[in-house]
């Protein structure tokens, strides 16, 4: 999963919870793709 945090960029992380937010996405180039940026 990768999450757009405030600091406009596309991050990876694991999230274990049920439901979630509009903010994750599946890959990176999905993240990319709504939001433009990579982040490491």
């Amino acid at each position: 999963m990768f999450d757009f945090l405030l600091q406009n960029q596309c991050v990876p992380f694991e999230y274990t919870g049920c439901g979630g937010n509009l903010n994750n996405f599946h890959s990176l180039t999905d993240c990319i793709s709504t939001c433009g940026q990579i982040g490491f």
